[in-house]
């Protein structure tokens, strides 16, 4: 059955849009003109707000409202639990500390000095202002709210979505009371949602695909709790995919970071996500045949890392990762710690646009992007999905 223009399945029902559709949350990324524009194309887009204070996500929030009439999403991070939280170790810390000094040495000839971490958002204080803010949805990472939190969004009508990177966290989350499931692949470029697990455990252990870890959880969570599949969706063909095993909904990040309305992303970021798209349309005008040089130059390979921010994420590969790997091994401080080691030098590399030095997220299947709006993106991935 192929579904044109209206479509019916318990995710659309539930939050009430026409497009089984989440814009991924992209904390630092994420526009508020992407998400007005994913609400105003038919689906459910999301305020990325895990690293705002509370006065920006009020003011992005209002924003939202004054130019969608349609329901969108705020996400948070929740606060690691202690027993997945890793300790500080003082040599450590001295050995990420000399990566940051070799990455601050090789900047040092740029126009770019480097600036200071930004302040960390207090948990409390977000989550206060989202439920006086009341979004029609709340969704979150890392974690799942408390039982009071949870109560309270409820008595306000607000609708919950939770992120499982695996079946015990999707049961975790269905048994607290969420009313749909991001079911995260391994494939999701940036960071893991994973909660059960160690950070530590997590990138070594915690890595299954999307299409079989949304089969597994689809034998044993109701199917009157939407999954919506998330990782390595970027085309219609990976949108049919996930239906078919399950899937009530698909959420794009990746996708999303090439729109016209991404305008958080550094220049070489976005090119580098769109060099096999480019590649791609060079041959189709030719006849001639892609050269290994260039399929490996245009197709660089992602990986999972801890280097930039403590916590599990898949990057494009750059010389950071291979930095860390070589000086700091398989450790990495806390990640709050990490993040704010990692981040003016990170910052200083994105505002010079070195991206070997620079946070370059990225989901596995990012050589499918397209360029173009945010609703003509949606529109390829979406319409006409079986």
């Amino acid at each position: 059955m192929t579904l044109h223009r209206a479509y019916q399945t318990s995710f659309t029902t539930l939050f009430g849009c026409s497009k089984p559709f989440l814009g991924g949350p992209m904390a630092g990324f994420t526009t508020d003109e992407m998400v007005i524009e994913t609400c105003n194309a038919g689906g459910i887009g999301s305020l990325a707000a895990g690293r705002m204070q509370p006065n920006a996500i009020r003011q992005s929030f209002q924003k939202i409202a004054s130019k969608t009439n349609a329901p969108f999403a705020v996400n948070l991070f929740i606060p690691t639990t202690p027993e997945n939280t890793l300790v500080e170790e003082p040599e450590t810390r001295r050995k990420v500390q000399e990566v940051v000094n070799i990455v601050a040495e090789k900047l040092g000839d740029t126009d770019t000095p480097p600036t200071e971490a930004p302040k960390q958002p207090d948990y409390s204080e977000q989550i206060e202002t989202v439920l006086e803010l009341k979004p029609s949805i709340l969704s979150w990472t890392f974690g799942i709210p408390s039982e009071d939190i949870i109560r309270r969004a409820k008595k306000l009508g607000i609708k919950l979505i939770g992120t499982a990177t695996s079946l015990p966290e999707a049961i975790a989350l269905k048994n607290a009371g969420v009313d749909a499931i991001t079911i995260q692949g391994s494939e999701a470029g940036g960071h893991r949602g994973s909660f059960l697990t160690s950070d530590k455990y997590t990138i070594d252990n915690n890595t299954t695909g999307l299409i079989s870890l949304l089969t597994l959880v689809r034998q044993v969570i109701p199917s009157s709790i939407p999954l919506i599949a998330a990782g390595g969706i970027v085309d219609k063909s990976s949108a049919n995919a996930a239906f078919i095993c399950g899937a009530s909904a698909v959420q794009c990040g990746t996708a999303l970071l090439v729109s016209d309305e991404s305008t958080l992303i550094p220049n070489v970021h976005k090119e580098l996500l769109l060099a096999p798209y480019k590649l791609r349309q060079r041959l189709s005008s030719s006849d001639q045949n892609v050269t290994l040089e260039e399929a490996v130059e245009a197709y660089k390979l992602t990986g999972m890392t801890r280097a930039y921010t403590g916590k599990p994420a898949r990057s494009i590969y750059t010389e950071f990762m291979k930095l860390m790997r070589d000086k700091v091994s398989n450790d990495t401080l806390p990640w709050t710690i990490q993040d704010k080691l990692t981040a003016p030098v990170l910052k200083q590399a994105a505002a010079a646009e070195q991206w070997q030095y620079m946070t370059l997220w990225a989901g596995q299947s990012y050589g499918s992007c397209e360029p173009g709006s945010v609703k003509e993106i949606i529109s390829r991935i979406i319409d006409d999905t079986e």
